[in-house]
């Protein structure tokens, strides 16, 4: 999902990506007493067979986004805003982590919902879309709800899209859905003052 660029040594770059990799392990084969060697043995039944590249590709497709975070019901807050009149429901990252990850790998955002990242103060951020599959707007919001900037991103690029001033807020919808109900710069979202509290 989108990843937030906070300022380092005077310039903005996106945190750094926890290394990881995905792996299918084969489970050890119970031990069996020695016999004759096979000339043609059957494939060990506890590790995985060879599998033609287009079903190895389906079956590690269909692994990854069983893994992924959007695949289960998401454990983040929620928080009801309004903005130009209509009513959102939105996720809230407010930690660290939480604000790292934000709808990465998500398959869908329903209608009406997005997230808002909640940053511990005001400041410059930029968004990023790695890992992220689905085309999203987002508002840089101030302390007060104020709406100094809005972006398009696109899926799975690593072009930021900065705040261009400091900022408390970010919310994230699907493309389209600010300027559908005519949201602008100053503009304000509402619903925020739960989110105002402790800042981590």
């Amino acid at each position: 999902m989108a990843r937030r660029c906070e300022p380092i040594g005077g310039a903005h770059r996106p945190e750094k990506a926890p290394a990881g990799a995905f792996f299918v392990a084969c489970a050890a084969a119970p031990a069996a007493p020695a016999a004759p060697a096979d000339p043609d043995p059957d494939p060990d039944p506890h590790c995985a067979m060879p599998l033609d590249p287009l079903l190895r590709t389906a079956t590690m497709t269909a692994l990854l986004l069983a893994a992924a975070p959007g695949a289960r019901a998401s454990a983040l807050p929620q928080v009801q805003l309004r903005l130009a009149g209509q009513a959102i429901e939105a996720e809230v990252a407010s930690t660290p982590a939480q604000r790292e990850t934000g709808l990465m790998r998500r398959a869908s955002l329903p209608a009406g919902h997005g997230m808002l990242f909640v940053f511990r103060r005001p400041q410059p951020v930029c968004m990023w879309m790695k890992d992220t599959y689905i085309p999203l707007g987002v508002a840089f919001i101030a302390g007060d709800g104020r709406i100094v900037r809005l972006a398009d991103m696109q899926p799975l690029t690593l072009q930021a899209h900065c705040s261009g001033a400091p900022v408390r807020y970010a919310l994230e919808m699907q493309q389209g859905w600010f300027a559908a109900h005519g949201v602008a710069p100053g503009s304000t979202l509402q619903g925020l003052a739960a989110q105002a509290g402790p800042r981590r």
